[in-house]
């Protein structure tokens, strides 16, 4: 199964740059949107999930437009966490 993963960011995001970064290092492919010039969307996306903290990243699962999303503070705290929570969602086999 191939998902795709969109991280939320924000310009200057100290978080987001690390995190970025950690998943280049560790080559997992990944759609970044940046939440100052994609406000409509950003603004959908606090209203869903009541949480505005940054990064955030959804995982859309391939031939759908669902998937999880996860939020700093809720879901995870470190970048160990996330990338941990990403990898289990990016690397699950055909059938799982």
């Amino acid at each position: 199964m191939t998902n795709e993963l969109l991280i939320f960011t924000l310009e200057n995001c100290g978080r987001c740059v690390k995190l970025k970064e950690r998943l280049k290092n560790e080559s997992i492919p990944f759609r970044e949107i940046e939440v100052g010039k994609n406000k409509a969307i950003w603004n959908q996306v606090v209203e869903q999930t009541k949480n505005e903290y940054l990064p955030s990243f959804y995982i859309k699962q391939e031939g759908t437009n669902k998937g999880p999303f996860f939020c700093p503070e809720r879901d995870f705290n470190t970048d160990d966490e996330a990338v941990n929570i990403i990898k289990g969602y990016m690397t699950k086999e055909e059938g799982d």
